[in-house]
């Protein structure tokens, strides 16, 4: 199995470069994460006031920053992936092709959702839909 990254495989020099930093990164919270759990062992074994300010202070100055790190690159790598204005040209087919395949209304009313207000909400989406083409 080839798990390197590279040009021919589709991916841009930026997206290596990419989904390197994302690696490292998730890699650091791996890290992070195993050391909090080992602290955690220990404060279990043996509860204690410092340890417990010791595990907090950890969570804020480390763990948290580093699964922060790691939602900032997927976030980025999302926003790369996505062709958003592809999408909302897309959007006005796909939602009348949801509309024919799916009871959305009945749908969502067996979730809870009133079925009147689900109509007006379709209606009004589609209005905006057909104003913006």
């Amino acid at each position: 199995m080839n798990t390197s990254f590279d040009s021919s495989e589709g991916y841009s020099k930026e997206n290596i470069v990419l989904l390197s930093k994302l690696t490292q990164a998730r890699i650091l919270q791996a890290e992070a994460e195993l050391s909090y759990q080992r602290m955690q062992l220990l404060y279990f074994a043996d509860p204690s006031e410092d340890l417990q300010d010791t595990l907090e202070a950890f969570t804020d100055e480390v763990l948290q920053p580093r699964k922060t790190a790691v939602y900032e690159l997927m976030k980025e790598g999302a926003i790369g992936a996505i062709d958003i204005e592809g999408l909302k040209e897309m959007l006005p087919m796909m939602l009348y092709v949801l509309k024919s395949k799916v009871d959305i209304k009945l749908l969502l009313a067996v979730t809870g959702v009133h079925p009147a207000l689900v109509e007006n909400a379709m209606d009004a989406l589609m209005e905006l839909i057909k104003k913006d083409m």
